[in-house]
């Protein structure tokens, strides 16, 4: 994944966007240093969210479905 300072990320987002549209690249945008937020391919985040729905779902019982 790559790492990339979220002001840099600004001042160069239609080709940030494209390496990860484009190039399927993983952008961790930090601030001062610290992870704030992520940038994934449409098909990554299908992934992330399928996996949250499963992790809430295996935590209730039947009745609660």
């Amino acid at each position: 994944m790559t790492k990339m300072d979220a002001t840099k990320a600004r001042a160069d987002f239609s080709d940030t966007l494209n390496r990860v549209a484009y190039g399927g690249k993983r952008i961790l945008l930090l601030r001062r240093g610290r992870p704030v937020a992520a940038m994934v391919t449409p098909e990554d985040l299908e992934r992330l969210e399928a996996l949250g729905h499963a992790k809430t779902r295996k935590g209730k019982t039947h009745a609660e479905d």
